[in-house]
C-alpha cells in the first residue's frame, strides 16, 4: 500500500454495519496503513517502547476467501472505531490473528466452506483437534511466533475474568483485565468476585486465544448477520464460557504434553550446566568491569568513561572450557561503542541457563520458578553446617540433614499457585549430597546462587520492591537498562518464549540429531523447529518420568544431582513435602499406561512377554475400551477406566511393567522378599532386565527394541572376546535372551563375530556410558566432577 491510498481512500465505518460484499467492491481502509483487502492488517495505536508492527493482525492463510473475508468483517466490528469507541484495543489484535488463522487452518483442512456448518458436533471436534495442538510438539503452531508474547488474552465476559501470567500491557504502562463495554463506555463489574484460574502453563492463554473467536462469532451474530455474513448455528459453548472450557481444553493439553526424548533433554541440560560453571563467572566479572568504568548506572556512558569501558572489554579474556574458549572475544567497531547490547545477551545467556537447570532439577512450575525471591530468608538454617559463614546460602534456599544424617538435603522456598485461592509459601527439594562434601554444591542451588549474583547490581537501581526481591528479572531495553522502570520481572511468556530460543542455539546441538530420526521418530519436531516446540511444562513431564521409571543411561552423567534425588526419595523426604509432584508422576503414568494399551489393542505394540500373551484374553476388553478412536481422542475414556481400576504402567527402558495385573508375582519383589498383593509399583533396586524379562507383568514393544540391540551387542561381544569361558556363562545367557527378545519384536539381530567384537564393545560401551549424554558429567566449571564421596 502507498501513501496515495492511505490519503485519499474512505475509512471503512462500521456504524452503520455495512454489507460485506459492499466492502469488497471498493477498496477500503481500515487503518492508516492498511486496506481491507492487505494481508496484514496494521491496527492503528500506539505503546510506549513497542513496535507498532506487533499490532497486526495476518490473513496470508491457506484458507476459502470467503471465509476470510467473514472473519475480516469480525476483526472490524472488534478492531475499528464504532460509535466513537473500539471495542477491543491495538495490543490484542496479534491475539486475535493467532486464534482466528487457527480457526480458519482448521476449516479448511476439515472441509468447512461456511460460518453455519459449524454445528455442535464440529465444536466438539474442534475442541478434541485443540487437545493435540497444544501438546503435540509435532504439531507447534507456526502462528506463535507473530504473539507479542509481552500481550495476553484480553477479553473477558460478564460470568468470567481472565487472569493470566502477563495481563496486556496498556499505553499508560499498567495492566488492565477488559471486561465487556456498555453503551456508555463503563465497564461492566461482575457481581461474583473473579475465579483466579492458576495455570500449569501457556495453554490456558493459547486454548482461550483459539476458542475465543468461537464465543465472539456467537456474541456478535446479530451484527454479523447484518453485514450479510454466515454466522453460527448454535451457542457454541451452551451453559458454559470460553474460560471455563479453556481451562478444561488446558487441562487435558497438559495431560497430554509429553516428556523430552532423552537426546534432547540431555543435550539442553549439558549446555546449562557448562553455561553457570565458569561461563558465568565470567559474564559476572565482566558486567561489574563494564559497570564499574561508570560513575552512574541510571544514564548512557560518557565519553572518557566509554573508552575505560573498552578498554576492559578488549583486556578481557573468556575462560576456556574443554580446552579453548568459551566464547569468543567481544569487538567494539566504532568509538562509541559501549559492548551494552552483547553485555546484554551474554547476562540473557546466564539467565535462562540457570532457568534451565532450575526447571530440569526439580520439575516445578514455570509460576513456581517465577515466584523464587532473593532477599528474603525463609525459616530454617541457612548454612551447610549451621554456622559458618562462608558457605551462606541463597535467600530462597534452605537446608536440613537427613533422617540419617548422612546426606544434607537442600530445599527451594517459593510460592504455590495451582489450586489454591491465594499464593501460599511452599518448598520443593532441589538437591542432596552426602553431608561430608560440604563443598559439593547441588546445580540447582548453584543456578539460583548465579541469578542472586547476576542481577545484584541492577537491584539498586528499581524502587519497586516486588521487582528488587524478584529472583529472575528481565530489561526491557535493547541494551543494558538506564531507567528503574527498564528493569522488570520476567513473565512466564517471555521466559516460554526465551527458553525455546536458548535450546535452539547451534552450541546446544539439537541439529546434530537428525542422523537419529529414523530411529527415533520422537525426534523429529525438535530437529525440525530447532527447539521452538519445547514447552518448560515438558521439563515437569521429564523430570517426573526420570523419577519414576529411573533411567539407566541418566545415572552416569547425572550422578551428582539424580543420584542424590532418589536418595532423598528413599528417605521420604521428596514426594511427601511435595505433593503436587506425586501428580505430575501420576500424570506421566497415566500418559504410558493410555498409550501401551493403545498399542496392544493395534496390535503395533506389546510384542513380547508374559503379560501380552495374558492381555489377550482381554481383547474384547481393549475393543470396548479404545475402539476406532485415535489415541488423543480416547483419552478421557482410558483415563476414567484406568483410575476406576488404578491401572498404571511403569516405563524403562528395556519394557514396560503392568505390575497391577499380577502384584504378588513381580519378580522385583519376590528377589527382595516383599511379595504380595498389595504392591501396586516395581521394586526398582532389585529389578533387572533380565529378570524383567521373565516376569508376568512386563511387556516389550518396538519402541524398546534399541535397548535389547545394545545389550544383545554388549553381552555378545564379551562373549566373543572370552572365547568361551565358562566364567562368561552367564554373558552368554544375557546375549541369548536379548537376541530372543529381539526376534519375538520382528527384529533383526546384529551380526557379531571374532573379528568385530572388539570395536563393537568399546562403541557399545560408549553409547552406554555417556556418548548420548556428553557434556553432562563435565559440568560446574573447576568443580566439574562428582567428588568420592558423592560418587560413593
Amino acid at each position: 500500500m502507498n501513501d496515495m491510498d492511505a490519503n485519499h481512500l474512505p475509512r471503512l465505518d462500521m456504524g452503520r454495519l455495512p454489507r460485506l460484499n459492499d466492502i469488497l467492491a471498493k477498496p477500503v481502509m481500515v487503518s492508516s496503513r492498511s486496506r481491507f483487502d492487505s494481508d496484514v492488517w496494521y491496527i492503528d495505536g500506539w505503546t510506549p517502547g513497542r513496535n507498532w508492527k506487533l499490532h497486526a493482525i495476518h490473513w496470508d492463510v491457506a484458507a476459502d476467501q470467503r471465509l476470510i473475508d467473514e472473519m475480516k468483517y469480525l476483526a472490524a466490528l472488534l478492531f475499528l472505531e464504532r460509535d466513537g469507541r473500539v471495542l477491543h484495543k491495538h495490543t490484542s489484535a496479534a491475539n486475535f490473528s493467532v486464534g482466528v488463522r487457527h480457526f480458519l487452518r482448521y476449516m479448511e483442512r476439515h472441509g468447512y466452506s461456511s460460518l453455519d456448518q459449524f454445528d455442535l458436533d464440529a465444536v466438539k471436534r474442534f475442541k478434541r483437534d485443540l487437545h493435540v495442538a497444544l501438546s503435540d510438539p509435532e504439531q507447534v503452531d507456526p502462528d506463535e511466533n507473530l504473539l507479542d508474547h509481552a500481550t495476553a488474552v484480553t477479553s473477558a465476559t460478564d460470568e468470567e475474568v481472565q487472569v493470566t501470567d502477563d495481563p496486556p500491557v496498556e499505553a499508560d504502562g499498567h495492566t488492565e483485565l477488559h471486561r465487556p463495554m456498555t453503551k456508555a463506555g463503563k465497564k461492566k463489574r461482575s457481581a461474583k468476585p473473579p475465579k483466579i484460574i492458576a495455570k500449569d502453563e501457556f495453554t490456558y492463554s493459547a486454548a482461550h486465544l483459539r476458542l475465543w473467536i468461537l464465543g465472539k462469532l456467537w456474541e456478535h451474530r446479530d451484527d454479523l448477520a447484518a453485514g450479510g455474513v454466515d454466522v453460527l448455528p448454535e451457542d457454541p459453548f451452551p451453559g458454559s464460557t470460553v474460560a471455563r472450557e479453556a481451562e478444561e481444553a488446558s487441562a487435558i493439553a497438559v495431560a497430554l504434553i509429553p516428556p523430552l526424548p532423552d537426546e534432547v533433554s540431555t543435550l539442553i541440560m549439558g549446555d546449562a550446566f557448562r553455561l553457570i560453571g565458569k561461563p558465568a563467572e565470567d559474564v559476572i566479572e565482566l558486567q561489574r568491569l563494564h559497570l564499574g568504568a561508570m560513575f552512574r548506572m541510571d544514564r548512557p556512558p560518557w565519553v572518557h568513561e566509554i573508552a575505560r569501558i573498552q578498554k576492559v572489554t578488549a583486556d578481557f579474556n573468556f575462560s576456556l572450557v574443554e580446552g579453548k574458549a568459551w566464547h569468543a572475544p567481544l569487538s567494539l567497531d566504532t568509538k562509541l561503542a559501549t559492548g551494552s547490547e552483547e553485555l546484554r545477551e551474554l547476562i540473557q545467556l546466564i539467565r535462562n541457563a540457570c532457568i534451565t537447570v532450575i526447571f530440569s532439577g526439580t520439575g516445578c512450575r514455570i509460576s513456581e520458578v517465577l515466584s523464587l525471591e532473593t532477599g528474603v530468608k525463609p525459616k530454617g538454617p541457612q548454612t551447610v553446617d549451621g554456622s559458618s559463614p562462608a558457605h551462606a546460602l541463597p535467600a530462597c534456599i534452605s537446608v536440613k540433614r537427613s533422617k540419617s544424617g548422612l546426606h544434607h538435603h537442600f530445599f527451594m522456598h517459593g510460592k504455590l499457585s495451582k489450586g489454591e485461592d491465594e499464593p501460599k509459601d511452599e518448598k520443593w527439594l532441589c538437591g542432596s549430597r552426602p553431608a561430608d562434601a560440604v563443598d559439593l554444591e547441588p546445580p540447582v542451588v548453584r543456578a539460583i546462587r548465579v541469578l542472586e549474583r547476576l542481577f545484584e547490581p541492577w537491584r539498586e537501581l528499581v524502587e519497586d520492591d516486588l521487582t528488587r526481591r524478584s529472583l529472575i528479572l528481565t530489561f526491557a531495553t535493547q541494551g543494558l537498562p538506564r531507567r528503574k522502570d527498564s528493569i522488570v520481572p520476567a513473565s512466564s511468556s517471555q521466559v516460554n518464549l526465551a527458553l525455546a530460543q536458548h535450546a535452539g542455539r547451534k552450541e546446544v546441538g539439537l541439529a546434530g540429531l537428525k542422523s537419529q530420526v529414523a530411529r527415533n521418530p520422537k525426534l523429529a519436531p525438535y530437529v525440525k523447529d530447532n527447539g521452538r516446540c519445547i514447552r518448560t511444562h515438558q521439563w515437569r513431564k521429564t523430570f517426573a518420568l526420570f523419577m519414576m521409571r529411573l533411567d539407566e543411561r541418566m545415572i552416569p552423567a547425572l550422578a551428582h544431582h539424580f543420584k542424590h534425588m532418589s536418595i532423598a526419595v528413599t528417605e521420604g523426604a521428596y514426594m511427601p513435602e511435595d505433593p503436587s509432584m506425586i501428580a505430575a508422576a501420576e500424570s506421566v503414568h497415566m500418559m504410558e499406561t493410555h498409550r501401551a494399551l493403545y498399542e496392544m489393542r493395534r496390535r503395533d505394540g506389546g510384542k513380547f512377554g508374559k503379560l501380552d500373551r495374558a492381555m489377550d484374553g482381554f481383547a474384547d476388553d481393549l475393543e470396548r475400551l479404545i475402539g476406532d478412536l485415535p489415541l488423543e481422542e480416547n483419552y478421557e475414556n482410558v483415563r476414567h477406566a484406568l483410575v476406576t481400576r488404578d491401572l498404571r504402567i511403569f516405563n524403562a527402558e528395556h519394557g514396560r511393567c503392568l505390575i497391577a495385573a499380577n502384584p504378588d508375582k513381580a519378580r522385583c519383589h519376590e528377589a527382595a522378599g516383599t511379595s504380595g498383593w498389595r504392591r501396586l509399583s516395581p521394586n526398582v533396586e532389585t529389578r533387572t532386565p533380565g529378570m524383567c524379562a521373565g516376569c508376568e507383568n512386563f511387556s516389550v514393544s518396538s519402541e524398546h527394541g534399541a535397548f535389547w540391540r545394545r545389550r544383545y551387542v554388549q553381552h555378545q561381544s564379551n562373549w566373543m572376546l572370552s572365547d568361551g569361558s565358562a566364567d562368561f556363562e552367564v554373558v552368554r545367557r544375557m546375549a541369548q535372551q536379548a537376541a530372543g527378545v529381539l526376534k519375538a519384536l520382528g527384529a533383526s539381530v546384529p551380526r557379531v563375530t571374532k573379528a568385530n567384537a572388539g570395536a563393537l564393545a568399546k562403541t557399545t560401551d560408549a553409547e552406554v556410558g555417556g556418548a548420548m549424554l556428553s557434556g553432562l558429567a563435565n559440568t560446574m566449571g573447576g568443580n566439574d566432577a562428582p567428588s568420592t564421596a558423592d560418587q560413593r
